[in-house]
């Protein structure tokens, strides 16, 4: 089963976040993607599974983060999930931030712990000023409700420094890092401990998705 199969990906990134802490490395809280399909699996309870996985690998709850999409955000089924996962202490992040259809009092809901903004506004910023707009309105949102705002796709300097000039300092895409695997981020974590929880609002964002696989 497809879910069975999604929940085995997520214990693996949990027991290797615990092996990474383990071996002195202070890596940066682990983000977990979850489905709307996750959400509403009556099969599966994703709050069950993932306090299970914390427990069993003897992780505190701050070093784990779950990632949902707008529409996952307006599942009633998952609104009781999510409000037990972040009542454990995991915090809550809205993946790709503009590409949905949730309204704005549905982020309300949720006590959303990060944005992180579609790549699709970066490449459009230097010919398009309402995309500029729409990252400048993104970052004043997430202030307003307490949320840290990350911008994906960053894969060209000038881009970056576009974004500093509009206030983010929290950034994810190319220009830091490919994808890795397991192997590849552990060494990362080595040559670059300015990665961990410890660091300043402008550390890199790296994509961790890869290494459960």
């Amino acid at each position: 089963h497809r879910m069975e199969v999604v929940a085995g990906v997520q214990e693996e990134a949990c027991r290797l976040q615990s092996r990474w802490q383990e071996a002195g490395l202070q890596p940066p809280p682990l983000a977990i993607n979850v489905s709307a399909v996750q959400l509403t699996d009556d099969r599966l309870s994703l709050a069950a599974h993932l306090l299970r996985c914390l427990e069993l690998y003897h992780l505190n709850p701050a070093s784990l983060h779950v990632e949902i999409t707008e529409s996952g955000a307006l599942e009633e089924h998952g609104i009781g999930q999510l409000m037990a996962i972040h009542e454990a202490g995991v915090a809550l992040e809205i993946d790709d931030f503009g590409t949905g259809f949730a309204s704005l009092s549905s982020l309300l809901r949720l006590p959303i712990h990060g944005l992180k903004l579609d790549q699709s506004f970066v490449r459009e910023m230097d010919s398009s000023e309402a995309s500029v707009a729409i990252l400048r309105a993104s970052l004043a949102l997430a202030g307003s409700i307490g949320a840290q705002a990350l911008v994906e796709g960053v894969e060209e300097a000038w881009q970056a420094e576009q974004l500093r000039g509009l206030g983010f300092s929290r950034f994810q895409g190319y220009l830091f890092s490919r994808p890795l695997a397991a192997e590849g981020y552990e060494t990362l974590l080595r040559e670059r401990p300015n990665l961990g929880p410890g660091a300043p609002e402008g550390a890199v964002a790296v994509e961790t998705a890869a290494a459960a696989e």
